[in-house]
């Protein structure tokens, strides 16, 4: 919400327009485990959805961050009060940075569901080891890109 609010300087109810457009993929989460398990891609059923999905996940959040508002800082005078202590320049419209940040959750949404299920196929498969091991690689994976994106957007701040 700061986004909208304090860089693109949005209404409050545009903003709480976008922020149901932008969350909307979460809701429609049980189409995606329809797909993911009755719409084939190349043979497969779920690998070539989470590629696909995590490849327009990292699309859109590259994009969306290559396009964030450009800010510069306001000039101060001593003794007068800065009520903006800087000044940002959209990129790109509010509309398309919303899109980068739908198509965003989507790929999110999308691959924790074909997640979740390829977790219930290992279970069935191994009911003692089956799901905790996948939990355990899904958890340490996510755990790494983090630490990995906290790095690196330590140098490009």
């Amino acid at each position: 919400m700061d986004l909208w609010k304090n860089y693109y300087n949005l209404e409050p109810a545009l903003t709480t327009s976008i922020g149901i457009f932008v969350w909307f993929p979460w809701d429609i989460k049980v189409l995606y485990g329809l797909i993911g398990d009755s719409v084939p891609v190349c043979g497969s059923r779920k690998r070539p959805w989470l590629i696909i999905m995590g490849f327009i996940q990292f699309t859109a959040l590259v994009l969306a961050a290559i396009c964030l508002p450009k800010c510069t800082p306001t000039e101060t005078v001593i003794g007068v009060k800065n009520t903006t202590p800087f000044t940002c320049v959209p990129t790109v419209s509010y509309q398309t940075m919303a899109f980068f940040l739908f198509c965003a959750n989507l790929g999110t949404s999308f691959c924790d569901v074909i997640v979740d299920g390829l977790m219930i196929v290992q279970s069935k498969r191994d009911p003692v080891n089956g799901s905790s091991d996948i939990q355990s690689l899904s958890f340490g994976v996510q755990a790494t890109a983090s630490m990995i994106g906290c790095i690196l957007s330590a140098f490009a701040t």
